[in-house]
């Protein structure tokens, strides 16, 4: 069984880990709205004590893949 999390209207808000046991998928749905992180809570966003902000510009702009099966997030779509 995979876990779902809908909403309706508003925003899915994550501040922890969604852990389940087994093999499964996780599924939210922001349809309304969007899923974002609680950026207080997510340490691998800040530089320091402040956002990093080479990390939020490229996440504002969609310049990173996601590789489903691993989880790994990669820069993409930028030139040096």
């Amino acid at each position: 069984m995979s876990p779902e999390f809908p909403t309706e209207t508003g925003n899915i808000v994550l501040s922890d880990d969604i852990l389940i046991t087994g093999q499964g998928n996780i599924y939210l749905d922001a349809s309304q709205g969007m899923i974002v992180n609680d950026a207080s809570s997510t340490s691998w966003l800040t530089d320091g004590d402040n956002i990093h902000q080479g990390i939020d510009w490229a996440i504002k702009n969609s310049m990173f893949t996601v590789d489903v099966e691993t989880g790994q997030i990669k820069l993409d779509k930028v030139s040096d």
